[in-house]
């Protein structure tokens, strides 16, 4: 590890010193994010503090990136910490990567993402969502002379095994090639080795998935198709003849003013983790949260019309079911806009059906919803509100939940934006209440800083035209962001 660092510490200043004689090919550009938390939580530290850097230095082809975090303790956002432990503190360095770019030819060594397709056979990403860097410290290849775009790589990844202290780290090996046949016509296909560290005494032993995938692309004026086919064979600690597959196919068809969609996904026995699979659905959630199963199949149709540039108008409609039918999930969403010059309005209704028989769960969530931007105010005002209404079957008991919800987004000037966030839950028997406030402001050029106090329900948050999933919170949060 002390080699890996003296490496790139040479290589920084083999750098500025190539930038004193070549200024016009020498380039510094990076961000840094800073946050404060303060929990309002039992049992938890309370105080959290977290910082990361990233920065890239380009010399002509050649870029040289790195990222630096440091966890002061570091923040769980599904659960309080009681007490200090050595892995809630922590600084290392989570980036370094050099790489070359030149013509149709990309090499990148160090840590990269990385997807294959639509992600089904291959997709490495930091998942800040829910925590779980997924990216690879490896080496990458892309070779794209235009009629073929060519990928090689062979990467390592922490195990997800908690507490393990050697060999903890998962390989995975794959090739990937798409090849322009025609215009508006593709080919693809991927091949993907990933040897997985197993929970036992023996250190040694992985067990093999090999991924085989193909996929096919046409587009022009009238229609897109895509289609793309995985399957998953396991080797070695299990039977050969255990096999798994995905396949995802979605269907635009271009009718003058009207755009319609229609597709349909099938994923059997594919739990791997490196698979970013499709929902089909709006709400943008997979059958497999729901309950623990081998199959979820799927269909979902969309139908989009924009008759001019001041209106759109969109019915969506999905359903997903496992082999048996005996859990579902359906999801409907239908939303209108207008815009002109002064304000911009936009209407729309979700409805999300979920049941697990099984469990003999059932629930229902419908929510009317507004928003209107006022653009030409004084202070341009966006306003949100929407009023759910959740109902659950649990067992024998029947649960029917009001969920009102309103929001305000006011820019006071060029550089300081403020929002107010009111969400309730109440029936005749309980009542819940989430108040919140956020500033922005630009406290300098390249500067941003944002201030939450209050509580929040979670969910897909969206502020200041800035959407992200967040859990349960209450408390205040404090997020200085500089890029340079």
């Amino acid at each position: 590890m002390q080699s890996h660092k003296r490496i790139f510490i040479f290589a920084i200043l083999l750098f500025a010193l190539i930038s004193l004689n070549a200024q016009d090919f020498f380039n510094i550009s990076g961000d840094n994010q800073a946050k404060y938390i303060y929990r309002v939580a039992e049992d938890s530290l309370s105080n959290y503090f977290n910082d990361e850097l990233n920065f890239t230095i380009n010399y002509n082809n050649i870029t040289l990136g790195m990222g630096f975090k440091a966890n002061l303790p570091k923040y769980d956002q599904y659960q309080a910490i009681d007490e200090l432990r050595p892995a809630n503190i922590s600084h290392e360095w989570t980036d370094r990567y050099i790489a070359y770019d030149k013509d149709e030819y990309y090499l990148q060594a160090g840590t990269f993402e990385e997807a294959f397709g639509a992600g089904i056979t291959l997709r490495a990403w930091n998942d800040r969502d829910n925590d779980r860097d997924k990216r690879l410290d490896g080496a990458l290849i892309r070779y794209s002379p235009g009629f073929v775009n060519l990928k090689i790589l062979y990467g390592a990844v922490k195990n997800d095994i908690a507490d393990q202290q050697i060999f903890r780290n998962d390989v995975i090996a794959g090739i990937d090639s798409e090849i322009n046949i025609l215009s508006g016509l593709k080919l693809g296909a991927g091949l993907v080795q990933y040897k997985q560290k197993e929970a036992t005494a023996n250190y040694l032993k992985y067990s093999h998935r090999n991924i085989y995938s193909g996929r096919a692309s046409v587009i022009n004026d009238l229609l897109s198709i895509d289609a793309e086919y995985a399957e998953m064979r396991y080797e070695h600690n299990v039977p050969s003849t255990y096999r798994g597959h995905a396949f995802y196919n979605s269907n635009n068809f271009f009718l003058g003013d009207f755009t319609f969609n229609i597709a349909y996904k099938k994923y059997y026995k594919y739990n791997y983790n490196f698979a970013d699979l499709p929902s089909l659905n709006h709400y943008d959630q997979l059958l497999s949260s729901i309950a623990s199963l081998n199959t979820e199949e799927g269909i979902s149709s969309e139908i989009s019309y924009m008759p001019n540039f001041a209106n759109e108008f969109t019915i969506h409609y999905s359903e997903a079911w496992n082999e048996n039918f005996k859990i579902r999930f359906a999801n409907l969403f239908t939303e209108y806009k207008y815009n002109n010059d002064n304000y911009g309005l936009q209407t729309e209704f979700e409805q999300i059906e979920t049941k697990d028989q099984p469990a003999n769960n059932w629930e229902k969530e419908m929510t009317p919803g507004a928003t209107v931007d006022f653009y030409n105010f004084m202070l341009p005002l966006t306003v949100k509100a929407k009023w759910g209404v959740k109902k659950q079957k649990q067992g024998e008991d029947d649960i029917t939940l009001q969920q009102p919800f309103l929001q305000a987004d006011v820019k006071l000037n060029s550089w300081l934006a403020f929002s107010i966030i009111s969400e309730f839950e109440f029936n005749d028997d309980v009542s819940d209440t989430w108040l919140g406030a956020e500033l922005k402001t630009n406290i300098s050029e390249h500067s941003e800083l944002k201030l939450f106090a209050g509580k929040e329900k979670g969910g897909k948050v969206c502020r200041n035209g800035v959407c992200k999933y967040q859990t349960p919170f209450e408390g205040v949060r404090i997020e200085l962001s500089t890029n340079f």
